[in-house]
């Protein structure tokens, strides 16, 4: 009777163990600074994304990714894709991701929020939100974006980047996913303002506006011309050579 009594305890114990646990919480809390943006051949420039988990109880893996990369255009993510490796419930794994956001707390005093971005190990910034009238301690993710020097003013360019979140479970595996697009708008500007009224045929406003045509053309002609020059010159040589009297000849 004893054995039982006890066996029926641990039952109790265990059970009572299990609903403790708190069933999970996943939060994907993100903030796109700007989606419109004007930039000028060669320009190179930053965008900021912050990424935060109030809500949830488990940490947030993040991978980011470009898509929709104009030709000629680079774009970079900082801090970039690295494998991180992981515990989970005893299981060791390793995943790729570019930040971890474990759960924090919303507080209405910024330097709370300040003292938990300074234990981040990436870069992070407080978020005010009005609609809970508190600060939100949120890491930061910068894209690095450079315009080509002989991209056509006036052009309009539309860049992508996806993230992607992932939780794990008991088992160290995935226990659920969520993605996310963020689209940007791009113009391409002169550095500085100039004006043209353009009549019948300006030079001059032909040539700002064509000026990567034209000088890719006038190279091209230049190259052909003394590659032209080179072979008459070598067909030349070896005409005065054929006509030499040999040594020893009659």
């Amino acid at each position: 009777m004893r054995r039982a009594t006890t066996s029926f305890l641990f039952i109790i114990f265990f059970l009572s163990l299990s609903l403790a646990q708190e069933a999970p919480k996943y939060n994907f809390g993100t903030m796109q600074q700007g989606k419109n943006f004007y930039l000028h051949p060669g320009e190179e420039f930053e965008i900021p994304i912050y990424f935060y988990n109030v809500y949830g109880n488990r940490i947030t893996h993040v991978i980011i990714t470009p898509e929709n990369v104009p030709e000629g255009w680079e774009v970079e993510i900082n801090p970039e894709v690295h494998n991180q490796t992981l515990i989970v419930s005893g299981i060791r794994t390793t995943i790729q991701e570019n930040i971890y956001v474990e759960p924090t707390n919303a507080t209405g005093d910024l330097s709370s929020c300040q003292e938990i971005i300074s234990r981040f190990d990436s870069p992070g910034k407080c978020l005010w939100n009005d609609n809970i009238k508190s600060y939100i301690p949120a890491k930061e993710v910068r894209i690095r974006v450079k315009v080509p020097e002989n991209e056509t003013l006036g052009s309009v360019h539309t860049l992508s980047v996806m993230a992607r979140a992932r939780w794990y479970d008991i088992t160290g595996g995935i226990s659920f996913s969520q993605e996310r697009r963020f689209n940007y708008r791009i113009m391409v500007i002169s550095e500085s303002y100039y004006e043209y009224i353009v009549r019948t045929f300006d030079l001059g406003a032909f040539f700002v506006v064509h000026k990567w045509e034209i000088i890719s053309v006038v190279s091209l002609g230049l190259l052909s011309l003394l590659g032209f020059v080179t072979y008459r010159l070598y067909k030349k040589v070896k005409s005065l050579e054929s006509q030499k009297p040999r040594k020893g000849g009659r």
